[in-house]
């Protein structure tokens, strides 16, 4: 299926508002297409036709009034060049691009009024507090961390620092979620000790995403419920971080058939998509880790190369020459856009200490970081970052050359001078950074 969310871009249906019950006469629903035949995974076997005690959960997308607008609008208001540069838009300017056409509501409103469907509410947010902190110190001083943050930038964390013991982060319940303390989640552990760490003392919010003791939870569908809620608050986390997954050769052999699938929402074109580097005694080098798998990196087969990347893409896909022809898409959406530190990263969990490997270490840490910048702006009187992706490309970051993101039977992507789909434009120099784009 098609991807069923965009970060910031998708304005969804919140509430059903019960209809006046018509008739199928009473309205013209038009022909059914199909959007794509997906060939399914040699793994997956048909267990028949579904009980009719069976409950299935449903995103609707309604078509938006003016999604290029909006497209051409970010690009302005992130392009550094442009007299609108930083002048982010409000929920209710994004809105107006977004929202669906009234005769587009009433179709979906009749349509589920037909078939008998109840109506549903989004759940409330619920909120608390506390924290446990170590020190990455490692990561701050590789990357030239030269920035203690005055705690006037947020940051987001989807699922120990002295300084910052007795740090508390905001706990947020998204469709139901909650956050059991009973039962600590590494993936969750993992990003709020980063993001506490590194970007104290800035306000974080964790996010819970419901339902999440459901095994057959789907996690597009969690993420059309995050988007949903970020896109319906007037004052979100001004960086976000949410990882998962891994790799050109997806979730098993039967993913590596048709080529390599690139990963959503990494491949996304409006989010910053994150790689891991380790360390080595040359330097830094695209991470392949020790328990097994790399860095992920590829391009997208929805998404065309974006404007702000696209040269870059080019320059990798002409040194390519035939290598793995037929196997991406050429023109696609190239991604990660950089790459952090994601492997021997510490942590503790129920107590004890563990080493996390990917870029479920390397994403919570750049948004981390990220964070510190937009302090840093806010302090001196500017706007946050924003949408960050146009400024990146040209920007003082430190190159990554060597490594590789393995997968599907080959040795995958290789790093190379400039950008290239494993470590992306490569890794940060923090004070650098600061210095180029503040």
């Amino acid at each position: 299926m098609t991807p069923k969310a965009q970060l910031a871009l998708v304005s969804l249906l919140a509430s059903l508002v019960a209809a006046t019950p018509l008739s199928k006469r009473d309205i013209n629903l038009g022909p059914i297409t199909l959007k794509e035949n997906v060939t399914l995974p040699s793994s997956w076997i048909s267990q028949g036709s579904p009980k009719p005690e069976s409950q299935a959960n449903l995103q609707i997308a309604l078509k938006q009034n003016n999604i290029a607008g909006l497209q051409r609008k970010l690009l302005d208001i992130s392009n550094p060049e442009s007299a609108d540069y930083g002048k982010w838009l409000s929920v209710e300017e994004i809105e107006a691009y977004t929202t669906p056409s009234q005769a587009t509501t009433d179709i979906v409103k009749t349509w589920l009024a037909l078939t008998g469907i109840a109506d549903t509410a989004r759940s409330k947010r619920q909120t608390g507090c506390d924290a446990n902190n170590i020190v990455p110190s490692c990561i701050q001083s590789y990357h030239n961390v030269d920035y203690t943050s005055k705690g006037k930038a947020t940051l987001g964390i989807n699922n120990y620092y002295t300084k910052a013991k007795g740090a508390n982060f905001i706990d947020a319940s998204i469709s139901g979620g909650q956050n059991d303390l009973s039962n600590p989640d590494l993936e969750g552990n993992l990003d709020t000790q980063l993001g506490l760490a590194l970007a104290y003392p800035n306000p974080i919010t964790f996010f819970d995403m419901g339902p999440n003791d459901d095994p057959n939870s789907e996690f597009d569908d969690e993420l059309v419920n995050f988007g949903s809620y970020l896109g319906s608050t007037s004052s979100p986390p001004t960086s976000v971080s949410t990882s998962y997954n891994f790799g050109v050769g997806g979730n098993g052999e039967s993913s590596c058939k048709n080529g390599f699938y690139a990963l959503f929402p990494a491949s996304c074109p409006y989010i910053t998509s994150v790689g891991a580097t380790q360390f080595v005694s040359r330097g830094e080098q695209a991470a392949t880790f020790e328990k097994g798998g790399s860095t992920g990196g590829g391009f997208s087969y929805y998404f065309s190369a974006p404007s702000y990347q696209s040269a870059d893409t080019k320059k990798y896909v002409n040194s390519l020459g035939s290598t793995y022809s037929g196997y991406y898409n050429s023109s696609g959406r190239g991604y990660p856009d950089i790459a952090l530190v994601g492997e021997y990263c510490h942590m503790i969990l129920g107590g004890s200490s563990e080493k996390v490997y990917g870029t479920s270490a390397s994403s919570p840490a750049w948004a981390a970081l990220v964070s510190l910048l937009n302090d840093y702006r806010v302090s001196k009187g500017k706007a946050t970052f924003g949408f960050l992706n146009p400024l990146l490309y040209g920007s003082a970051l430190k190159d990554v050359t060597a490594g590789n993101n393995q997968g599907c039977g080959t040795s995958g992507f290789s790093a190379a001078d400039g950008w290239d789909p494993t470590t992306g434009l490569g890794s940060m120099d923090f004070a650098k950074l600061r210095k180029a784009l503040a």
